[in-house]
């Protein structure tokens, strides 16, 4: 017999076979479904398999999944919401660390002219109201029939240890992160900081590193944390790298 103890309900309604799904949106509130046994963790929600697993939502369609072994290493691991003609809503593109991490990015979609394909445009979130299903892979928890079997809790972290991971965590949300040009001009109106972009650029004694500030300021449609001419430019506005970190947080969040 099906119940909600052995089966759950993708993002389009269809069900399937019970396992640790974690559903992944902009917020808990659009994926928490408690007749189907999913609780709020961070971006998104739970079911009871995959209890321990949290999100995070990073920047423009940047979204880091932890506390799992991955995806399932069988069958089925991701479900993209559709429309009610069964197009997918957008595209994504997943990565998963040696740790289990994963790091899903998502896109709006365009028609590649050449090929005709569906393929990724534009950095964009999760539709409101909608969520993406992953199948995860767990760590088998201990029985009571041999509580010898119980994996030995992992040392803690030394200083040096949890300063590295947070170095590492920071680099790979730098390395991901990207905001709109009219999230960039709003956060940077707010504080006061958008007058002096075109002053900062033309500062850039480098001409040809100049020219490309001047373009990519103008005509790009995303902007990204990493970018060179980016990095080239924060000091010139006062800003140190963290608090440079801080304003792309807070523009992904407009």
């Amino acid at each position: 017999m099906r119940d909600s103890s052995n089966t759950t309900v993708d993002s389009n309604g269809f069900i399937k076979a019970a396992s640790p799904i974690f559903r992944l949106a902009n917020s808990a509130d659009s994926a928490t479904d408690e007749s189907h046994n999913f609780t709020a963790a961070g971006s998104g929600a739970a079911n009871v398999e995959a209890q321990g697993v949290t999100a995070t939502h990073d920047a423009v369609g940047v979204y880091t999944i932890t506390g799992s072994l991955g995806f399932a290493k069988a069958g089925w691991t991701v479900e993209v919401p559709q429309d009610a003609n069964g197009n997918r809503l957008c595209v994504l593109e997943t990565e998963q660390a040696d740790d289990g991490t994963i790091t899903v990015r998502t896109f709006s979609k365009r028609i590649d002219s050449e090929t005709g394909d569906v393929v990724a445009d534009q950095p964009m979130d999760i539709p409101d109201g909608r969520w993406i299903d992953l199948r995860l892979s767990m760590p088998e928890p201990p029985t009571n029939d041999h509580p010898d079997d119980a994996p030995e809790p992992p040392a803690p972290l030394t200083p040096e240890e949890q300063e590295q991971q947070r170095i590492e965590q920071l680099e790979r949300w730098r390395a991901s992160a990207a905001i709109t040009p009219r999230q960039a001009r709003l956060v940077l109106a707010k504080h006061g900081l958008l007058a002096g972009v075109t002053d900062a650029i033309a500062a850039i004694e480098d001409e040809q590193q100049r020219q490309v500030a001047e373009i990519e300021w103008e005509y790009a449609t995303t902007i990204e944390r990493a970018a060179q001419w980016v990095n080239n430019l924060y000091a010139s506005l006062g800003l140190s790298e963290s608090e440079l970190d801080i304003l792309f947080k807070e523009a992904a969040s407009i």
